[in-house]
This record gives C-alpha cells, sequence and structure tokens, in this order.
C-alpha cells in the first residue's frame, strides 16, 4: 500500500511517501521517501520508491510476490498503470469520479456506471473498463448523494472493496506515527534527510509495540474500537505497556539524571 502525508511547521511543510505492506489490519513502514516538494507525488518519484522495495525483495525474499497494490485517488495516471501492470503487480487504485471509461478518452465517466444506485449500494459492471490505457474491473459504492467510491481493479471484482477497505491501514500508520502516537511533528525537524534516519527506530518502535499488542492479544484478548479495526488496538496496547515499561525503568533509576541512560521515557522506548 502507497500513501503519502504532509504536516507544517512553521512556514516548513514536510511531504512523506511512503510504501509499506499490510498485516493483521495495521500497515509497516518498508520504504519511504521526503518528497522536496508540497502537494501530490509524480510517477517517477512513485515509480522510484517501487522500485527500491522491488528489488530489496528480489534480492532478500525472492520466494514472496505482491498480491496486491492498493492506493488513493492520488496515485493514478496512464504511465503509473503501465508501470504496475508491466511489472506484474495486481492493481486495485481508487479512481475520480469523473475518469473516463474509454481508450481514447471519450464514452462515460465513472460516476456514470453506477448513477442510479442508492446509497450504501455497490454494484459490479458485466465487462471490463479502459481505465488510463488499461482494461480493469471497475467496481462502484455510493458513499453519499454525490459522491461515490469507485475502485479500479484486476483483482476478484466481487471482493476488491473488501480488499480496498485494507488501504486504511497505512492510514493507522501515520497516525500512530504522528499525534496518535510517537507524535513525530512534535520533534519540530523539517529536514528530509535527517526525518529519514528518525524514522528508522521510529519504524522499529512502532513494530515493537505491534508486536507486543499482538502477544497482549493472545493472554488477554484486546477488545476492536467502536470502528472494529482491531490492528489499531493492538499497537496502542502494546505502546501504552512499553511506555509502562519505560516508566519503570526510568522511576528505577531515581529520574533523567538517576536513568542509566539519561534519558525520558518516550527516549528510552525509542532508543531501545
Amino acid at each position: 500500500v502507497m500513501d503519502r502525508t504532509e504536516w507544517e511547521l512553521g512556514k516548513s511543510k514536510v511531504n512523506l511517501l511512503m510504501l509499506a505492506f499490510l498485516y493483521q489490519g495495521l500497515a509497516v513502514p518498508l520504504f519511504w521517501s521526503f518528497l522536496p516538494h508540497d502537494g501530490n507525488s509524480s510517477t517517477p518519484e512513485r515509480i522510484a520508491l517501487m522500485e527500491r522495495a522491488l528489488a530489496f525483495l528480489r534480492a532478500h525474499f525472492p520466494h514472496l510476490r505482491v498480491e496486491g497494490f492498493l492506493a488513493d485517488r492520488e496515485f493514478i495516471g496512464e504511465a503509473w498503470f503501465r508501470y504496475l501492470e508491466e511489472k506484474g503487480i495486481p492493481r486495485c487504485i481508487r479512481i475520480k469520479a469523473n475518469t473516463r471509461m474509454w481508450r481514447l478518452g471519450s464514452g462515460p465517466r465513472a460516476w456514470e456506471l453506477f448513477a442510479s444506485l442508492k446509497v450504501g449500494e455497490s454494484r459490479v459492471p458485466r465487462r471490463r473498463y479502459w481505465v488510463y490505457g488499461r482494461r480493469m474491473w471497475v467496481v462502484g459504492l455510493r458513499l453519499g448523494v454525490r459522491e461515490w467510491l469507485i475502485v479500479a481493479t484486476d483483482l476478484d471484482p466481487h471482493r476488491v472493496l473488501e480488499v480496498y477497505g485494507l488501504r486504511w491501514g497505512i492510514e493507522r500508520l501515520f497516525g500512530a506515527l504522528k499525534g496518535r502516537g510517537f507524535d513525530l511533528e512534535a520533534t519540530h525537524v523539517t529536514r528530509g534527510e535527517r526525518l529519514s534516519r528518525l524514522l528508522v527506530p521510529l519504524s522499529l518502535a512502532f513494530v515493537w509495540a505491534f508486536r507486543t499488542g499482538l502477544v497482549l492479544h493472545r493472554v488477554r484478548p484486546v477488545r476492536p474500537k467502536k470502528h472494529g479495526r482491531l490492528g489499531q488496538s493492538l499497537f496502542r496496547a502494546g505502546l501504552d505497556l512499553l511506555t509502562l515499561w519505560a516508566l519503570a525503568l526510568w522511576g528505577a533509576g531515581g529520574g533523567r539524571r538517576g536513568s542509566p541512560l539519561g534519558l525520558c521515557p518516550m527516549e528510552v522506548l525509542t532508543c531501545t
């Protein structure tokens, strides 16, 4: 799954493009790049990030294959769709409602295929359509009076909305790295190369907290949140336990001055 997040610190803007893999409802960081501009990523920037990941997988995990690629409406375009097809990566990408469904740029727009749906209804068309120069299944779900969730895919069209829902795992990852977890913005670091190095221990700490949550779940099942997303609950439970451990370690050392590491609780957690 690929997505992008950005934030501002004064006049400085930080723009993070990340590629992650999905596990137990959460996205785990794999590769990332801090873009030297604000706004959407370009196709060359996405390809460069994907090439790094594919080279890594070929070198270290040649037995693994990519089951599918999930992304939101930012990650569209003829060159990008062609690249993924040439790499043999099945796509599951949300497209804009006004996307044309024929190869030559004419024909119905995507929303017109699902205009007769009631709110909450979905439909799988009987044939494939041309989407950004490639023939794909197009599945739609009506979200509101003038809002649709429309996904172009090579996967099983009858399961694609369920699969696309897994994309939310990377939003939960961003929440864990930022305000709802490690509070990356609070570092006030804006230089891409420094933030990239900082993301390494944060990613390790994120995985550590999540795996701790999985162990806790086996011993004492963690209740899912109201929205049913257990992955975020597991991360939160693991992080809370590790934070208590860090506080105990910090307290046992007599506070910041007497701590063996001379660090505050979150610094102990992250650095360890």
